[in-house]
């Protein structure tokens, strides 16, 4: 009886590589990674109800639509806007011209109210609200001086009728009923969402218009290394990141400061003063924990502001920069003109000793990154953004396919031959020494010809000679003399033979 060397799975073996190997087939045959990102983009625009521009998200709710501009909320997962009433409750400072738009459903031929709708949002800022069905119209919108295209989609929307906050908001969270409703339509590849904040809000002080890339990313926003983080679904912000060191840096060399360092500041007390972090979108200042902030104020001399949302301001001018460093050695950076500008308030919040609010890295920090979000499968990438459109890969938008398990990648700008290297300085050149090396390859040519036509002129004549001689020769003919050697000049074609009868 023969043994078999073969090895061999044991069955409970066998059983888990056939059902990894049939989840990733059926992982990978559930999404159409061929269907192409919607992309829309963020920036200040005329909205419905008031002729102010507001900058938001670039949608249009009910028909006909009625555009509005909604400030994205990585926190919400209802999309939501104001009713035509909605100031008239509210206290929200400048209301009108506040909410990013409103929406009247009685102007919609196709709003449908849902009565027993439960929101998604276990605490939201808005107050009564109204829930209904209705068409939402997603532009697509690269040029400001073009006409934007759109792409439908039916979806849930949140009507806000009372509220002291903006209503707004196009919800980006774990449970996006918007981005649901375009995975369930087949119209992007399933639920991943690409988001970059952008530069030009008022505080942010930039040009650099912001983006959502619906079941996408954009290929260009953005350079390699990418870096992988897990998200916390038990937690309504549910993209934590782990600080590991704050640091404030002049650009002369004068100051170069560890806000984490216990040696430099004693407050912070012994062992690891990392602490976790989550991105948000609903607020512009940064929510650090309090230590941390007491040695913002004392390395920048910062004072608290009139902003009401709490900004710290820094009293003397500072040329410098702030960088983060996370648990895997990435680094995000603020730079001069974000951390300090010319009103000299900072993206700092101020905090009290007794607040137990988690931390929050906000639009500052966003406004430095890029972040890729693939919600089948609870993970999220960031990686640096690129801020300057002059650049060979970032001068015009890339919309990618973001497939759900994927990992993002940049575009790369393709290698240029030698001859687009060195332009028409390279095809004058190269040229010219092709027009040289013809003209003497002819030349040669047309000279080896001529000598090949004498040689066979010159056989032809031997030829004839021979014969001649040879019918001398049979008659009995001898030449009177010997062609003498110096006569080869004047006969060239004799040679110097000796004939007899």
């Amino acid at each position: 009886m023969s043994i078999s060397n073969t090895p061999r799975l044991r069955p409970s073996l066998k059983l888990c590589t056939a059902i990894l190997a049939f989840s990733a087939i059926q992982t990978a045959s559930a999404f159409d990674c061929s269907i192409q990102p919607v992309y829309i983009d963020i920036h200040a625009r005329e909205v419905h109800g008031t002729e102010v521009f507001q900058i938001g998200a670039f949608i249009g709710v009910g028909s006909p639509a009625q555009n509005q501009s909604l400030s994205p909320s990585l926190r919400q997962n209802q999309t939501s806007v104001a009713s035509i009433d909605f100031c008239k409750n509210s206290k929200l400072a400048n209301c009108s011209i506040s909410t990013h738009g409103n929406f009247d459903e009685s102007a919609s031929s196709s709003w449908s109210q849902e009565e027993n709708y439960k929101s998604l949002d276990k605490t939201t800022p808005i107050g009564n609200s109204t829930f209904g069905t209705e068409v939402f119209h997603l532009y697509t919108h690269y040029f400001e001086s073009n006409p934007a295209w759109e792409t439908n989609v039916n979806s849930t929307l949140e009507v806000a009728d009372s509220g002291n906050n903006n209503p707004g908001i196009v919800g980006l969270g774990q449970n996006s009923t918007l981005l649901q409703s375009l995975a369930d339509s087949k119209i992007i590849a399933g639920r991943t969402l690409s988001y970059y904040g952008g530069s030009n809000t008022p505080r942010a002080g930039g040009s650099i218009n912001g983006s959502i890339s619906w079941g996408g990313y954009d290929a260009g926003r953005f350079v390699e290394p990418t870096h992988q983080y897990n998200m916390d679904l038990s937690n309504a912000d549910f993209l934590p990141l782990t600080v590991t060191d704050i640091r404030i840096a002049s650009s002369d060399g004068a100051t170069n400061v560890s806000l984490l360092d216990s040696a430099k500041f004693p407050n912070l007390g012994k062992g690891n003063h990392s602490f976790t972090g989550r991105l948000s979108t609903d607020q512009f200042p940064l929510s650090l924990p309090y230590q941390i902030t007491q040695n913002f104020i004392k390395t920048l001399s910062a004072v608290p502001s009139d902003y009401t949302d709490g900004s710290l301001r820094i009293s003397k001018p500072f040329n410098g920069s702030m960088t983060f460093t996370l648990s895997d050695g990435f680094q995000v950076t603020l730079p001069h003109d974000v951390l300090y500008n010319v009103s000299g308030i900072s993206p700092v919040a101020d905090r009290k000793q007794d607040d137990n609010s988690p931390f929050y890295l906000t639009l500052p920090f966003l406004a430095q990154v890029y972040l890729m979000m693939d919600y089948e499968a609870s993970v999220f990438h960031l990686a640096t953004a690129v801020q300057d459109n002059n650049i060979d890969y970032n001068k015009y938008v890339m919309p990618t396919t973001f497939c759900p398990h994927s990992t993002p990648k940049m575009y790369k700008v393709p290698s240029k031959s030698d001859f687009k290297k060195n332009g028409l300085i390279g095809a004058l050149i190269g040229g010219t020494i092709a027009g040289i090396a013809l003209t003497t390859l002819s030349v040669f040519i047309i000279m080896l010809c001529r000598q090949q036509r004498h040689i066979n002129r010159k056989e032809k004549e031997e030829r004839i000679l021979a014969r001649r001689l040879k019918t001398l020769q049979t008659v009995g003919f001898e030449p009177m003399e010997e062609v003498k050697e110096n006569d080869r000049e004047r006969t060239p074609l004799v040679r110097k033979v000796k004939f007899w009868a």
